[in-house]
Order: C-alpha cells, then sequence, then structure tokens
C-alpha cells in the first residue's frame, strides 16, 4: 500500500532525535497502524472476491460451516472493526509524539482531540482532528462499526436480479442473466432498517476506505 510508504517516511521524522524509549513506542504504535490498514484491506479483498462469487454464482463450498452470507457479514464486520481501530492507533502515536504522559488504556481518537484541545498553545494537529469526528465517512464507520461490535449484525439487504431477452434474437444474457446485489441499511442502529441511500456493500465500503486513508494521511501528515 502506498500509504505504508509515507507512514514509513513520517515515522522517521517523528523519531528524529528522540529518545530511544520514545522513539521505541512511536515505532511500536506505528507498525500497529500499518498492520490495522493491511488488514483492514484484506478484509475488503475479501468482501470484494465474495461478492464476484454472487455474480457468478460459483460460490464456495469448501467450508459448509460458514455458509456464504455469513462469511460476508464476518469480513464487513471485520473491516469496520480494524478500520475503525486505525483512528485510535493514530491516538496513540499522537500522545507519544506530544509527550501528553497518558497511559495506553486511557487513549482514544476521541479523547486525545479534548487532551490537545485543553493544551497551551493549542498545536495545529488539533485543529485537524477535532474535525475528523464531523465528517460524514467517520461518522458512518463508527456507527457501522459499533452496530456489529455492540449491539447486532448489521443489516444486509440481499436484491436479486434477472435480465431476459424476446426470444429468437441472437442475443445472450448468460454473463448477467442472474445476480445478488447486496444493500447497506443506511442506519445501522436502527431496528426498522432502510436502504434508501443504495449503499452496495462492496462499493461502499472502498469508498470509506479511501476516505479513511487520505485522512489518516492528513494526520500523520500534521504530527
Amino acid at each position: 500500500m502506498e500509504i505504508e510508504d509515507f507512514l514509513d517516511r513520517k515515522i522517521e521524522e517523528w523519531i528524529h532525535r528522540e529518545s530511544k524509549k520514545l522513539a521505541s513506542n512511536i515505532e511500536l504504535y506505528s507498525s500497529g497502524l500499518k498492520a490495522k490498514l493491511r488488514q483492514s484491506e484484506f478484509a475488503l479483498k475479501k468482501i470484494k472476491e465474495l461478492i464476484e462469487q454472487d455474480y457468478s454464482g460459483s460460490t464456495s463450498t469448501q467450508d459448509n460451516r460458514f455458509p456464504h452470507d455469513e462469511k460476508i457479514h464476518f469480513f464487513v464486520d471485520t473491516f469496520f472493526a480494524f478500520l475503525n481501530s486505525t483512528f485510535d492507533i493514530c491516538a496513540q502515536i499522537i500522545n507519544q509524539k506530544y509527550k501528553l504522559g497518558k497511559d495506553e488504556k486511557d487513549v482514544n481518537f476521541k479523547n486525545i482531540i479534548q487532551i490537545l484541545k485543553t493544551e497551551s498553545p493549542q498545536p495545529p494537529l488539533y485543529h485537524i482532528v477535532k474535525k475528523t469526528p464531523k465528517k460524514i465517512f467517520f461518522i458512518n464507520l463508527n456507527k457501522y462499526r459499533h452496530c456489529s461490535l455492540h449491539r447486532r449484525q448489521i443489516y444486509i439487504e440481499t436484491e436479486s436480479h434477472s435480465t431476459k431477452g424476446t426470444k429468437g434474437y441472437n442475443v445472450t444474457f448468460s454473463t448477467f442473466s442472474n445476480f445478488i446485489q447486496r444493500v447497506l441499511c443506511d442506519d445501522p442502529f436502527s431496528i426498522n432498517p432502510k436502504i434508501k441511500q443504495k449503499r452496495i456493500v462492496n462499493e461502499y465500503c472502498m469508498d470509506i476506505f479511501n476516505k479513511a486513508i487520505n485522512e489518516i494521511k492528513n494526520i500523520a501528515y500534521n504530527i
């Protein structure tokens, strides 16, 4: 991933002229950040592969203990959980680099914003991270993650589509005559789910992933 090369360059900047212990801590959390980004990307890759099986009609039968639908739910849950955690790991890096002195267990993205707010003078980074929780992609990322981890399975609607043509014509629909489309609910906190937003699972997850990557790059650039 291109962001890993970017983070490697930033890590060199972050640890420059820092004590051995602090540099080690920054490298430790940074490696965790890169790992979670890779794992998020892997979950996204698996979602795409499973969705492609929907289109081709060739769902895997290698392990019948885990039905196709269950695998999709698993990787969707994994994707939101891991991608959301990257922001909490960013908070750990900020805690170390800015020498805020907070215990690891007391650090997350939400409270690091409040901690930076109370610093005098406020670091420029504060004015970057305070905007993140207000962004639509971040709000939805948090909601889907919270629902899957603490409430229930995210509602995913499965739509079946088929195509037919008038008989007698030299036209074939063999490649797209029947396919399934999976759509995320608009609001995972609602027990009366709606799909007006038409958030196609693989496309929407990719969109959130790209926006999260850009946000993390912006945060890392300003640490």
